[in-house]
């Protein structure tokens, strides 16, 4: 098989994004569609995240029929990646060979655990034939709305409010690495890069940022809903916790009933959002509680000897 691989050009972003979308939405009819915001970090950069995106054409074809992307994560000393190409194309050995290759010619001494759609058994056995595992796996959760969803009942002497102020970013990055520790694969990012991450991706809303403070006055549990699939007009929940101190008080239960309330006043149709299914916190039964379903299955896979 012949091909040409070439760096992408901001005209083929939304091509890059059909690409990917017809992928999925191959093994899954609901899927939605992949937006260039949501491929941002990949195409070009995102605080201290660089993009490497590459257009694969085959002999005899007009237009790329392929996307090799991935990003480099240096907080993680790792890989995020984000390939695909079109379905009616046998071209998951390829894709996952020169996704490997890119990876290698930058950082041969990091991680590179790519993420997987389970139900795509082609892209999954390019992987486990060259020495690759399932560690971990994430379910897509999906709440459709049922007309207005109502804003959530507070507790006497709490009260919710957005990000507003550099105090405001202070103590959501204090309570996000609170509510994360121990969580698989999280890093602690200094506030800088944790604030530049976020306010650098073209789907940032810091009004769906929603910080809730208790009746001592101190703040214990955060939202942050995101426009990331808003092409979909659904809102998308980056990431919500509550601090260790204050856990089993039904807290995140009022900070995510905000985010749906808040994407409902804004007409959007649903929120999604992605759960380790492993999570020890029993995340997965949470979200269900909720009323989200899932929708697909993601495999996060490794080979410490990937580079060899």
């Amino acid at each position: 098989m012949k091909y040409a691989l070439s760096p992408i050009r901001p005209d083929q972003f939304q091509l890059a994004c059909d690409i990917m979308t017809a992928q999925e939405s191959a093994l899954n009819p609901e899927f939605g569609t992949v937006s260039v915001d949501e491929m941002q970090m990949f195409f070009t950069s995102r605080g201290t995240l660089t993009g490497h995106t590459l257009m694969l054409t085959l002999d005899g074809e007009n237009d790329p029929v392929a996307v090799i992307s991935i990003t480099e994560v240096p907080v993680r000393g790792k890989f995020w990646t984000a390939s695909g190409w079109l379905p009616k194309f046998d071209l998951a050995d390829v894709v996952v060979e020169e996704t490997i290759q890119l990876a290698k010619s930058l950082h041969p001494e990091w991680k590179f655990q790519p993420n997987v759609t389970v139900a795509d058994k082609a892209y999954i056995e390019a992987y486990t034939s060259r020495g690759f595992t399932e560690i971990q796996r994430s379910h897509s959760m999906r709440i459709d709305f049922d007309g207005i969803y109502p804003s959530p009942q507070l507790p006497s002497g709490y009260s919710l409010r957005t990000l507003a102020s550099d105090g405001d970013w202070i103590s959501f990055h204090q309570m996000l690495n609170d509510a994360f520790e121990g969580h698989f694969g999280y890093v602690k990012r200094d506030l800088e890069d944790f604030k530049s991450f976020r306010t650098e991706s073209a789907a940032f809303d810091p009004y769906g940022i929603f910080i809730l403070t208790d009746n001592a006055g101190e703040d214990v549990a955060f939202v942050e809903s995101t426009n990331e699939i808003a092409d979909m007009n659904r809102s998308f929940i980056n990431t919500v916790g509550v601090i260790h101190a204050h856990h089993k008080k039904g807290l995140g239960k009022l900070v995510m009933q905000q985010a749906f309330a808040y994407a409902s006043s804004q007409k959007r149709i649903g929120t999604e959002l992605y759960v380790d299914i492993a999570n020890a916190s029993g995340a997965l039964r949470f979200y269900e509680g909720l009323g989200m379903r899932p929708i697909s299955s993601i495999a996060c896979l490794d080979n410490p000897a990937w580079a060899n």
